[in-house]
């Protein structure tokens, strides 16, 4: 919102076509609900080709970031695909498994290797 306002021009914080949407570094939490499907309404995620892509940082082997981070995607757009009214309604409830059919629900690893002070991020796909 800072940047619109300070920006003084027609400009929109999204861009009107996308190939994909990238996230990395958010909780998935209930809170960021509203702001998620406000992304997702904006660019019709439901009928459009655009690739939802989720990125995850392996952090700790000893804990199950991805099998975690599947769990707060499948809520995420579980409870983004009730909120479908009219005549998607019904089919709010295969949102997952037709993005995963189509190829369109991706999640990827970031490798992240820090030498000589410079951030090197090596993206690996896990799904």
């Amino acid at each position: 919102m800072i940047l619109d306002a300070q920006s003084n021009s027609e400009t929109k914080s999204l861009p009107k076509n996308v190939k994909s949407i990238k996230f990395f570094g958010h909780s998935l939490a209930k809170a960021d609900y509203a702001y998620f499907r406000s992304i997702f309404d904006f660019y019709n995620i439901y009928d459009s080709n655009i690739d939802i892509i989720y990125y995850y940082y392996n952090f700790d082997d000893n804990l199950n970031i991805l099998e975690n981070q599947i769990e707060s995607i499948y809520s995420l757009l579980d409870n983004y695909g009730k909120s479908f009214s009219g005549k998607l309604e019904k089919k709010g409830d295969n949102l997952v498994h037709k993005l995963s059919l189509e190829g369109r629900l991706k999640i990827k690893e970031m490798d992240v290797n820090y030498a000589n002070k410079l951030l090197i991020a090596n993206v690996r796909d896990k799904i």
